[in-house]
């Protein structure tokens, strides 16, 4: 099972809250008035109403961006950790080259060049 990344927490988060204060709003009108006003010329209520709408829409927008983050950044991981296997390929493939022309100037036996080739290739 996958994790959420944090903007899709977020994103959760701002969704329930608005699911909580819409319910909660039926329920104080119901109670108070004896039915649901949406959008009444009291203000208050007016005002819950549009902080639920902010809340949703930006709650769906949070978790819509981080699932898209989150989609973008997985084959990114799995290339990074290509790209630094092929960079230490590369780095022992140029170390082991200058050894060999340490050898062939005769700086080094074959016996020394023979151990660090195995050292380095993790033989």
């Amino acid at each position: 099972m996958k994790k959420i990344n944090g903007l899709q927490k977020y994103g959760i988060i701002f969704l329930i809250t608005s699911f909580v204060i819409g319910v909660l709003i039926h329920v104080v009108c119901l109670l108070a008035y004896g039915r649901v006003y949406y959008f009444d010329g009291y203000g208050v209520t007016s005002l819950l109403w549009i902080l639920v709408i902010i809340l949703a829409v930006v709650g769906a927008g949070l978790t819509a961006f981080g699932t898209l983050m989150y989609i973008k950044s997985s084959p990114l991981e799995a290339k990074a950790t290509d790209n630094a296997e092929t960079i230490k390929n590369i780095s022992s493939a140029n170390e082991l080259a200058k050894y060999k022309e340490l050898m062939d100037q005769g700086i080094i036996t074959q016996e020394e060049f023979d151990a660090k080739k195995k050292q380095l290739l993790g033989l």
